[in-house]
């Protein structure tokens, strides 16, 4: 009787732990919407670009890329991208907000994480792409292209993602899981210190950054009242201190509901 009572509490336990990771499943009458915009640069004038000095014993590893100055020993920035025309600002993180206690229905198609992971390369001395969205569960994979072994650290919070160093031989790679936080997880190289990136991971399909042009769309959200959030690695979040805990938008059902041109410095 008591092996019995210890099976039947073990196994509700399992059911318990299955129901708080799985993700939440969309209702019957559960409905859809899409949310767009375009996030852009609100100052009067242009941001300068930024120039890194490059130590001359490290010049190899950017001599190709195309944003060198061999004069001068400087490397073009890519942190800050502004687009000229429009004033659209790239690689602005946008996400649909998770609130607390309260997980996001996913839509059916969009319910399996992706099998491929999100591949971070060693590109000319900068990683490429410098700015990743991954789904909790969806494998993290660093290339290194590079000529020399190359050594990724990553950090977030400690609590949830304890900082990692990966030492990577040339023409090798290698992969991280990592889990699910607000902010992004800093991503440098040991040596190079120019060379940095941020990592986005999310527990849900609903985050994605803005293109060449400052323009963002997400599609399949739940409808109704959500969170955006919107986040970028040198400027911060939109609205300052005030957008932290994300803007109040209301995705139409079937419909979409498009932001316009949203300001940020």
């Amino acid at each position: 009787m008591q092996r019995l009572l210890r099976m039947t509490f073990v196994l509700a336990a399992l059911l318990t732990f299955t129901a708080l990771i799985s993700p939440a499943k969309a209702q019957p009458n559960q409905q859809w919407g899409t949310i767009k915009g375009q996030i852009v640069w609100g100052g009067k004038a242009m941001p300068a670009a930024e120039l890194i000095d490059i130590p001359k014993g490290m010049v190899q590893a950017v001599v190709k890329n195309p944003n060198f100055n061999a004069v001068a020993n400087q490397l073009k920035s890519d942190a800050l991208i502004v687009n000229p025309q429009g004033k659209g600002i790239k690689n602005v993180f946008v996400c649909v907000l998770e609130q607390p206690g309260k997980k996001l229905a996913i839509h059916p198609k969009l319910q399996a994480v992706p099998k491929s992971p999100v591949v971070v390369k060693n590109s000319n001395g900068l990683f490429e792409p410098r700015i990743a969205v991954v789904r909790e569960g969806q494998a993290l994979e660093f290339q290194n292209n590079g000529i020399f072994n190359l050594t990724v650290m990553v950090q977030g919070d400690p609590g949830i993602n304890p900082p990692v160093a990966h030492a990577i031989p040339a023409a090798a790679k290698a992969q991280l899981n990592l889990k699910a936080q607000k902010l992004p997880l800093a991503m440098t190289r040991a040596v190079h210190a120019w060379m940095q990136g941020r990592i986005h991971v999310v527990a849900h399909p609903y985050a994605v950054l803005t293109d060449d042009n400052g323009n963002f769309e997400i599609k399949d959200v739940p409808a109704g009242g959500q969170k955006l959030f919107i986040y970028h690695e040198t400027i911060g979040y939109r609205l300052g201190a005030k957008g932290r805990n994300g803007e109040d938008v209301n995705i139409p059902a079937g419909g979409a509901k498009n932001l316009g041109a949203l300001n940020m410095r």
